[in-house]
């Protein structure tokens, strides 16, 4: 198990440990921070800047990656461009800080057919959810017409999917330093 302890107490800690009969302990980094200032250092790299470009200017999107959250909003945009016949983007609502909440509807224009909606991404570090959701994106654009399955589905009902249904704290927490929450808390 790791343990991420405050500078000021590792010893307090680690006696404690021993007192209760811990007799394994591994310090991993006695700086965490420089760790995290490295991350974002890679993170803001040429190199992913570079692959973001290129992705977005070819009309291609990595989605075995996990990407910001403008990153995907104007993926979403690209494909209402690139598939206008079955692409509507919805523009929900406005964020607390501003950012456009914003959800993309899948499905061929007909009378009123049933509906699905998907939504992900509401719990800030569960990054896997609005993965997921671009995924699913993709693949229904991707392979509309070329699988028979997802073309039956696409074709007999709307699709509303909303991949990061809080932007707010998807952003905040993609930069790996955020807390339980990003409410300040003192006297705690």
């Amino acid at each position: 198990m790791d343990i991420l302890v405050s500078p000021a107490f590792v010893q307090t800690f680690i006696s404690v440990l021993k007192i209760h009969g811990t007799s394994q302990i591994q310090i991993l980094s006695s700086d965490i921070q420089s760790i995290i200032d490295q991350e974002k250092i890679e993170y803001n790299t040429n190199s992913r800047k570079k692959r973001h470009d290129n992705s977005i200017n070819k009309g291609t999107f990595d989605v075995q990656a996990y990407h910001r959250y403008d990153e995907i909003v104007e993926y979403m945009l690209n494909l209402k461009e690139t598939f206008p016949e079955l692409v509507q983007i919805l523009n929900i609502t406005k964020s607390f800080e501003n950012r456009d909440l914003i959800g993309i509807k899948i499905g061929k224009e007909q009378a009123i057919k049933p509906s699905f909606f998907i939504d992900a991404g509401i719990h800030a570090r569960e990054w896997i959810a609005p993965a997921t959701a671009i995924y699913i994106i993709n693949e229904m654009l991707n392979q509309y017409g070329k699988d028979l399955t997802i073309t039956k589905i696409v074709d007999n009902f709307d699709w509303y999917i909303v991949p990061v249904g809080n932007p707010d704290g998807y952003e905040y927490s993609i930069t790996k330093i955020m807390a339980k929450n990003s409410i300040k808390k003192f006297n705690c």
